[in-house]
């Protein structure tokens, strides 16, 4: 019988009361779906749009916000080289102030190229020649000092498989004696070993490896100079095994822009000084300001000799050696090392007088064909600061200045002869192939363009497919969870049925009291029987053990006080019908009160599932060893990594509510009979 009968559903006011209690249920669900599509979305997000809190993913609708969303994958924490690349605004402080922001056309203009057939040819004639550029000249070591890994999240997996391989070549290479290939998780481990072993490194899998070492290197700093060691060059032979389109010059621009920045220069500043005011030659952003290849006079040539002076890297400068300068560095040796002897004990080098000592053209680096492990670290460190220590003193107009842009320029006059050609093949209109830069944008849209829908396949994937593989490898934490829940369960049916039963069935003297008793541990928190617990697995030797984890959810108040009142509802006529054909006490547990209880013991078993599985500070508690971490405990330990990365964080809660989601699916019927059976009794 419905609680509004016909009649009174035509009544307005009755009619009023239903449309508010829908609409309240409504915006309940809402206030409830709303923030798990914005998790969701945040799943799939990036340093672009996750702070945006949108309900749905916008890229998937709008080529523009994708494209913004490659780039930001692309330059990932190398926002500094993008605004270079890009001549972004000033204002532009991260990646999600592109969005909704009005000078996205102005910085974007590739956009859509492939729709003027000639244009876009031109555009992937300059995207190949530059990749065909970047092969050839940046084939060395020496060279590939000048780049930058790209795709920073996407590529850290193919670091590691490096390392791993090549690690693993060096142990065996000097292993004695190898019987047979070991397995793919004893190749990692022996990787691993070996790599810690040589480069002095400790990790516990090559999962921690991480590329955080060189996302700060001051490639803008003029007296930074690397440590060359073993992982120094691994890093270098890694950056040369990659393609062309995953990575980049440190270009002259960019140290350019980059060192007035640092100067506090700004657009405003700049035209303010270079008497500007609303002409043709006033720039929005000092990211527009292209370096001064030509002569320049007043306030420009000032910042250009700083920068020269100043601001370009001192590793990256090249002479013409003379006796007079090789004298001066001998001298400067043997002011900073006294000796000879000392010279050697601290290079590593056996001279036998200064005389032996030879100065280079450039700063000192490894040899190609050096094995990582075969680096004479101490002679390149020695060598290269003083060598950096002395080009200090040598005036300005003896130094070259290396840059990309110089190369790039001398390979397309030596491909195209002449600067004409150039801009008719290309569609540029330079006065001079000085005036060129590197063609940083036509690359990049092309790769992106040639490859969208995998992009897109990353955008929605990558996030989840990191998580999953964080989890299924590190340490057991699938295995173990699994087993928490399953024996909990079943712990779980067993223990507490029986006690109701007992307490239900037979006419025990004190059976309100010990119901009482176990009522009263819902009074006090979890947290206040962790710490007897602890101490009494600890006493027990218990700590680190599925017992642990078990045992102190075997028996629980609540569970045997609703089993109890349910027994207490079934009719006696079954027991003492089953007694008089003689039936035991567990024979009638077992087939007539367990099949009667189906609903309640589900909702029990339900209950005991999501303490199992969402449990974390019991579990992470009494089971300190990784080895037995669940799921939920390597979930927090993956938050703390990837703090950083929220979109990360995201997925994960994502992937861990899955199971969850499943079982309410699943068992809603069941869910629904448990609430409302008891209620009617």
């Amino acid at each position: 019988m419905s609680l509004l009968p016909t009649v009174g559903r035509k009544n307005i006011k009755i009619r009023l009361g239903i449309l508010l209690i829908y609409t309240l249920v409504i915006l309940g669900g809402v206030t409830m779906v709303y923030p798990f599509l914005i998790t969701m979305t945040g799943a799939v997000s990036n340093s672009l749009d996750i702070s945006k809190y949108r309900p749905y993913p916008k890229y998937l609708f709008n080529k523009e916000e994708r494209y913004m969303k490659y780039l930001a994958e692309r330059y990932y924490m190398r926002f500094a080289f993008f605004k270079s690349a890009y001549q972004v605004p000033e204002y532009w402080g991260e990646f999600n102030d592109m969005i909704d922001s009005s000078d996205v056309g102005n910085c974007f203009s590739q956009l859509g190229a492939q729709e003027n057939a000639q244009a876009w040819g031109q555009v992937q004639l300059v995207s190949a020649d530059y990749s065909e550029f970047l092969t050839s000249q940046y084939n060395t070591r020496k060279n590939s000092e000048f780049l930058i890994p790209l795709f920073m999240r996407y590529e850290v997996s193919d670091y590691r498989n490096f390392l791993k391989n090549r690690y693993y070549q060096y142990y065996s290479r000097d292993a004695k004696k190898l019987t047979e290939k070991p397995k793919d998780e004893q190749v990692e481990q022996l990787a691993l070993k070996k790599m810690v072993e040589l480069r002095g490194d400790y990790f516990e899998s090559f999962d921690d490896v991480g590329l955080e070492m060189f996302l700060n290197y001051g490639y803008d700093l003029s007296g930074w100079v690397p440590t060359i060691a073993g992982r120094h060059v691994d890093y270098i032979d890694w950056i040369m095994s990659l393609p062309p389109e995953k990575k980049e010059p440190v270009t002259r621009q960019y140290l350019w822009t980059r060192y007035l920045s640092r100067k506090g220069v700004s657009a405003e500043k700049y035209n303010q000084n270079m008497e500007f005011g609303d002409s043709e030659d006033a720039i929005t952003s000092i990211y527009e300001l292209k370096y001064p290849v030509d002569r320049c006079s007043g306030y420009l040539k000032e910042l250009k000799d700083l920068f020269i002076s100043e601001g370009w890297p001192v590793r990256w400068r090249k002479v013409e050696i003379s006796d007079e300068m090789v004298a001066g560095f001998r001298e400067f040796l043997k002011e900073q090392y006294l000796t000879e002897t000392m010279f050697n004990d601290v290079s590593g080098m056996h001279i036998s007088s200064w005389n032996d000592v030879v100065l280079l053209n450039e700063m000192p680096f490894v040899k190609d064909g050096v094995s990582s492990d075969k680096v004479l670290s101490d002679y390149l460190n020695v060598m290269g600061t003083a060598w950096r220590n002395y080009m200090k003193s040598i005036p300005n107009s003896d130094i070259q200045m290396q840059c990309p842009e110089k190369l790039y320029q001398e390979f397309l006059i030596k491909k195209y002869d002449s600067n004409e050609k150039i801009n008719s093949l290309y569609g540029w209109s330079n006065s001079s192939v000085d005036e060129v830069l590197l063609p940083i944008k036509e690359s990049d849209y092309v790769y992106y363009y040639n490859n969208k829908s995998l992009f897109l396949k990353k955008f929605l994937t990558f996030n989840y497919i990191e998580v999953f593989k964080f989890m299924a490898t590190r340490g057991r934490a699938l295995f173990n969870t699994l087993i928490l829940i399953v024996f909990t369960i079943l712990a779980t049916l067993t223990v507490n049925p029986l006690a109701a039963y007992a307490l239900s069935r037979f006419k025990l003297k004190n059976a309100n009291q010990i119901l009482i008793f176990l009522l009263a541990t819902m009074a006090f928190p979890a947290e206040v029987a962790m710490i007897p617990n602890f101490l009494l697995l600890r006493d027990l030797n218990l700590l680190n053990t599925f017992g642990a984890l078990i045992l102190p959810t075997l028996a629980n108040g609540f569970s045997i006080f609703l089993l109890k009142g349910f027994f207490d509802s079934l009719p006696k006529e079954l027991y003492e019908a089953a007694s008089m054909d003689g039936a035991t006490e567990f024979k009638m547990f077992m087939s007539i009160t367990l099949p009667l209880c189906k609903p309640i013991l589900a909702v029990i078993a339900l209950n005991a599932f999501l303490a199992a599985y969402g449990g974390f500070m019991w579990a992470f508690l009494v089971c300190q060893d990784a080895k037995m971490w669940t799921l939920m405990v390597w979930l927090y330990n993956f938050q703390e990594r990837m703090s950083d990365q929220p979109s990360m964080v995201m997925a994960a809660l994502m992937l861990s509510s899955i199971p969850t989601l499943l079982v309410f699916l699943f068992c809603q019927k069941i869910i629904l009979r448990g609430i409302i059976i008891p209620s009617m009794k």
